[in-house]
């Protein structure tokens, strides 16, 4: 392994680090890993020329990669596609070195490794590594193994219906020749040229059918390794038709790779005949005529697409046609593109058939199954936080991973590292991750992502999403007018206070009690405007940010009066949520008075005093409801009146109501109090 730079530059975490590695020098990227997370990324230099590895070899003086951080957290590497790095770790900057990753860029330009080290510090560095592999010959592309998206997307223009999309992993790297095979090639190993359009040795042979191109391959392949050219463990033969448009593409997912005028001969500029080979410009890979000329005999026969991923497809063992592919002189664009698919019975001749080599690699080293190093950790959130699991494995590339929560895979989560953005009480459970590879598969034992349903300070109480009946039924009694029954849904969960703020509670925050009745800092605090009610609000977030208590993501505020309703009936349909007397200081039993928080029974959701002691400012204008279904109301967007809910201690049964609504201006005081909600900013 050569490392080809030191990195000295620094960063803090989900910042993007950015530090090129100049060839000829030893390098060194380090990334710090603190409690699980990355706190930051530094370096420094020095150190020796290079690292040995055992299953290196002498190589050029390797690409330049750069290293970056990737939320999740991860290094993300990137540099030339195919690139093979290597990921070192130690617990000091001066080593020793422990090897973490390999991993290859893929044709994105880029990879992920994942990070770890719960509770300790890491440092990181990367390099690049070659691998020992025979010499292919001359004109003889190296195509890495990888996985691509095969097929076309349903927009695609032109698209026929078998190029159904799919995940297509090649697990195997092998040679292509970089052009089709020319009559004097053929000519050579054959003896013979059977190509209509003849006058130049260099144009591709066709007029060739399936079994003559296979008997090709089979000659070339003894006459190569006679030569020594090639091992007695490889082999000349036709392409998979997979192998074939992963070549084509050459990391492109459109149409094809490139202006059709400036890649491929076809019916618009050929003059209805074939041309010379390499004539045109190569795809990223180096690979020429991909695109038109002649179409490109494979080795599969026809057969439709899978729906789900395919690893190595070589077709069915059976069939009527073998696939052909890329286009040829006499084709429309619609017939050269990447993913079009043609096909004919293997004893056809025509002078728009012809085809290219492939050639295996021979042996290799034997495929490791996937093994988890390190497996997702477990994590606890509160509503609207981001939980991250990342696993760490070994095994051989191109690896897989299917995340699953309680045992169904989720739909899109395929990378080494998964993020729950916006957690919520759904998200709850047990995440696992599922990795493969052609060799096996693993599963990871499970992490447990769980929901924090407790605020910053005691006395909270989660009210989970749900949608319920707001407004009363015309029967009810006592029901007023301003109750239309309607449907709300409340999409997102938030934290309640299970009681009204305390004069207690609100002199430690504001430094004034406005109450009427005093004498128990205990009675809820009332005489309290609208405004003042707000301001405390802020004030508490303000202090409870500061001491860590809360995110500064999470702030306090006054429940919408939809959240109130829900809150109240706590799942219940009826006029209150128990017997008046049980659950409220009423008119009736108040002794005309406020009393103690948390003296009466609460109801089902843990909350006390909903109904009665004092009215509860909610932070809507006061407004008509709608007569359809809603989801999240806060209210119209100006008035006269704020709304207050739940009735107080001077209240009449009729006003008691779970569905009883009232607006008062916001400056009014009267027998006012209100209690808070805890919730991401809006």
């Amino acid at each position: 392994m050569r490392f080809p730079g030191w990195i000295s530059r620094a960063a803090t975490v989900m910042a993007f680090f950015c530090g090129l590695l100049n060839a000829g020098e030893p390098a060194t990227a380090v990334a710090t890993v603190i409690t699980g997370l990355v706190t930051g990324l530094s370096a420094t230099s020095g150190g020796s020329g290079s690292l040995s590895a055992p299953d290196a070899r002498p190589a050029a003086p390797p690409l330049p990669l750069r290293l970056t951080m990737d939320p999740g957290p991860s290094l993300k590497v990137s540099g030339a596609s195919g690139l093979k790095v290597r990921v070192d770790w130690s617990g000091e900057i001066s080593g020793p070195w422990t090897p973490w990753s390999n991993v290859v860029v893929g044709a994105s330009g880029f990879a992920l490794v994942g990070l770890s080290g719960e509770g300790d510090r890491r440092f990181y560095r990367a390099g690049t590594v070659s691998d020992p592999r025979p010499t292919g010959p001359t004109d003889f592309v190296w195509i890495e193994p990888g996985a691509f998206v095969m097929g076309t997307s349903l927009s695609e223009p032109d698209r026929q219906y078998d190029e159904v999309q799919h995940t297509v992993i090649l697990s195997r790297g092998f040679w292509l020749s970089n052009h089709e095979v020319t009559q004097g090639e053929y000519l050579a190993v054959m003896g013979k040229n059977p190509s209509f359009y003849t006058g130049n040795t260099n144009r591709p042979v066709e007029s060739v059918h399936w079994n003559e191109a296979v008997e090709y391959c089979k000659k070339l392949t003894e006459k190569d390794r006679a030569a020594g050219r090639i091992t007695a463990s490889q082999e000349y033969r036709l392409p998979t038709e997979a192998e074939w448009e992963y070549a084509a593409r050459a990391g492109t997912t459109g149409q094809r790779h490139g202006e059709l005028d400036q890649i491929g001969w076809w019916a618009g500029n050929s003059m209805s005949k074939t041309n010379p080979v390499k004539t045109k410009a190569a795809n990223a890979w180096g690979l020429y005529d991909m695109i038109g000329n002649v179409m490109e005999w494979c080795a599969d026969w026809r057969e439709e697409y899978p729906t789900g991923t395919a690893v190595d497809p070589m077709g069915p063992e059976l069939g009527d046609v073998r696939v052909v592919r890329g286009g040829s002189w006499g084709n429309p664009p619609a017939s050269t593109r990447s993913a079009y698919r043609s096909s004919f019975r293997p004893y056809l001749r025509t002078d728009f058939l012809g085809f290219r080599t492939a050639l295996s690699a021979g042996p290799t080293t034997e495929l490791v199954a996937p093994s988890i190093t390190a497996s997702p950790q477990g994590v606890t959130v509160r509503s609207g936080q981001t939980a991250r699991f990342t696993v760490m494995v070994t095994g051989t590339a191109p690896l897989t991973f299917q995340w699953q929560l309680n045992g169904v895979d989720l739909p899109g989560a395929t990378a080494a590292n998964y993020t729950v953005n916006n957690a919520q009480l759904a998200n709850a459970g047990e995440y696992r991750v599922v990795v493969s590879n052609p060799a096996g598969s693993v599963t990871s034992t499970p992490a447990v992502l769980t929901m924090n349903q407790t605020a910053g300070t005691s006395g909270f109480v989660w009210i989970q999403p749900g949608t319920f009946l707001m407004g009363s039924p015309s029967g009810e009694e006592g029901r007023s007018n301003g109750e239309l029954q309607h449907t709300v849904t409340l999409s997102q969960g938030f934290w309640l206070s299970d009681h009204e703020v305390t004069q207690s509670e609100y002199l430690s925050v504001m430094g004034s009690n406005p109450s009427f009745f005093t004498g128990d800092l205990n009675r809820p605090v009332e005489t309290v405007s609208w405004d003042n009610a707000v301001r405390y609000c802020q004030k508490l977030t303000e202090r409870e940010r500061a001491a860590g208590l809360i995110t500064a993501q999470e702030a306090y505020r006054l429940p919408t009066e939809a959240e109130w309703e829900y809150a109240a009936r706590a799942g219940t349909t009826g006029a209150r949520h128990g017997e008046l007397d049980a659950i409220a200081w009423w008119l009736g039993n108040s002794g005309s008075q406020t009393r103690p928080v948390k003296q009466k029974a609460p109801n089902a959701w843990g909350l006390y005093d909903m109904i009665g002691n004092v009215w509860e400012w909610c932070s809507d204008w006061y407004g008509a409801y709608p007569i359809g279904s809603v989801t999240d109301p806060i209210g119209p967007g100006s008035g006269n009146d704020r709304v207050d809910r739940g009735g107080g201690w001077g209240s009449g049964a009729e006003r008691v109501r779970s569905a009883y609504r009232d607006g008062d201006d916001p400056g009014t005081r009267k027998t006012l109090g209100f209690r808070p909600a805890l919730s991401l900013v809006r």
